[in-house]
């Protein structure tokens, strides 16, 4: 019986030695390739948007504060045209790199359903969506209104498309860098 209470013993330490090397393999993921995040933008259509440049700005509408590295993209933001827009329907025309912006804090009652499509930042990931750091960005992504947002980059492929909802009014804004000739 001995033998059998050791070999289960080291399955149990191998076991968890391979979830910690997991773990702290998705948690330290390889630095973003900022360029590469300019340069291959995904060209993604969102519906009831238009594309804004994302710069600081004056106003509840706007952007109070813009990250570093996403002023560095010479980003532009898929802005919707209604202030109850609430979802990002979206279609991908071309294949590159795209940035959500979500935020989670309260927006208003449950009324409409609107909870039930609602995603969280674990059903984001889930998606292939990874979250980037305050360090990776280069500060914080605040809303004009004083919405902190939470960022998540993913390579879109062509064709692609779908539905996300993070809140009751602000969609999860779209965000693709600015490839430019010659830079």
């Amino acid at each position: 019986m001995k033998p059998l209470v050791q070999f289960l013993s080291a399955v149990c330490l191998l076991t968890s030695f391979a979830s910690s090397a997991d773990a702290a393999f998705f948690q330290n993921p390889k630095p973003i390739d900022w360029a590469d995040v300019k340069h291959q933008p995904a060209i993604v259509h969102v519906e009831g948007t238009r594309p804004e440049q994302l710069a600081p700005g004056s106003g509840t509408t706007g952007w109070a504060k813009v990250p570093d590295n996403l002023k560095r993209l010479a980003a532009v933001v898929q802005m919707p045209l209604s202030k109850h827009l609430g979802v990002a329907e979206y279609r991908v025309s071309g294949s590159g790199w795209a940035i959500i912006a979500c935020n989670w804090d309260y927006q208003g009652n449950q009324s409409g359903d609107w909870k039930k499509e609602a995603l969280s930042e674990s059903n984001l990931i889930s998606q292939g969506w990874r979250k980037l750091s305050e360090a990776e960005l280069g500060g914080r992504l605040v809303k004009g209104d004083g919405r902190v947002q939470t960022v998540f980059i993913k390579k879109l492929e062509r064709g692609e498309e779908g539905r996300l909802r993070c809140n009751k009014y602000d969609p999860p804004f779209f965000i693709v860098g600015s490839a430019v000739a010659g830079e």
